[in-house]
């Protein structure tokens, strides 16, 4: 297990996904845990990963955009109260299972069939707080709903937004995501460890935990993985 989630820190250093994306299929359909350890685990993992992360991006004075990452933060913690207390219980683990099986796929389509577009967008938009908030704020509610019950989701809708609506480069895209993973991340497994419903992680959990503190996605958000990534799927896709 520690070996497949240093290969999803590959992934999630040279994407806007988080480990959780890796763990949470793993652990549920070759490892047999309920979709409730799953997210749990996935938010611990990226809250210590991508907080990592974050202090990099910070320390190196990586461009985000700032003001939305702070507005979806504080949509994503509402978003995660409201999952986790009003929504979750209600939510079947055949559904969450399809959630995350659908925007998983979703993402990874768009990603492909729009990668050139996206390869080729330069330069940082300039937003207001009003466009800010009222984007972040909405994104961030959503985001946090989702990562409530499957452990990722507002770093994808964030990624998406940025590069889409806004023709952002994914050279701050991509860090403006990671940085609102691990806020919602440590939001949420500290909403948990609160509860108390926080399973006790056998052994090969801790392994995985000690392989994540050495994080790829340090390397670069900014990207050289992400640039052979575009570079790849330039030369490959249709």
């Amino acid at each position: 297990m520690a070996l497949v989630m240093m290969a999803g820190s590959v992934v999630a250093g040279s994407t806007p996904m988080g480990g959780g994306a890796v763990s949470f299929p793993v652990l549920v359909y070759f490892f047999g845990e309920t979709p409730e350890h799953a997210r749990t685990f996935g938010l611990a993992i990226q809250a210590a990963g991508m907080t990592s992360a974050l202090v990099f991006i910070l320390n190196r004075r990586m461009r985000i955009q700032t003001q939305l990452l702070l507005a979806s933060s504080a949509g994503a913690a509402a978003g995660m109260m409201i999952g986790t207390f009003l929504v979750g219980p209600h939510v079947g683990g055949g559904w969450v299972k399809l959630l995350f099986a659908c925007l998983w796929m979703s993402f990874a389509l768009l990603t492909i069939a729009k990668n050139r577009e996206i390869c080729s967008l330069k330069g940082q938009p300039v937003l207001g707080w009003k466009t800010s908030l009222q984007i972040g704020l909405s994104i961030g509610i959503l985001g946090g709903l989702i990562a409530s019950m499957i452990g990722v989701g507002l770093e994808m809708l964030i990624y998406t937004v940025l590069v889409l609506a806004f023709r952002c480069d994914m050279k701050v895209a991509i860090p403006t995501a990671v940085c609102a993973t691990a806020v919602t991340s440590v939001i949420g497994i500290l909403l948990h460890a609160g509860m108390g419903d926080i399973p006790q992680p056998p052994s090969s959990y801790s392994e995985l935990l000690l392989a994540l503190t050495c994080r790829t996605e340090c390397r670069g958000p900014s990207c050289s993985i992400a640039s052979r990534r575009c570079a790849y799927f330039s030369f490959s896709g249709p």
